[in-house]
């Protein structure tokens, strides 16, 4: 997972910010935030599907 996405996964879905904080934070607009955020969470669950089947 790229570093802008781990950023954003944890500041939005750990740290409970809300997209427009995780924003400026970031300084990224809110539509590329959202993007990082669902693509993060997908690769976060590809991920965990993964260490399950094992």
């Amino acid at each position: 997972m790229k570093e802008l996405q781990q950023k954003a996964i944890m500041l939005v879905d750990v740290k409970g910010f809300s997209y427009k904080e995780a924003a400026e934070l970031l300084n990224v607009k809110i539509p590329h935030l959202k993007s990082l955020v669902f693509r993060g969470r997908r690769e976060l669950e590809k991920r965990l599907r993964n260490e399950v089947k094992g």
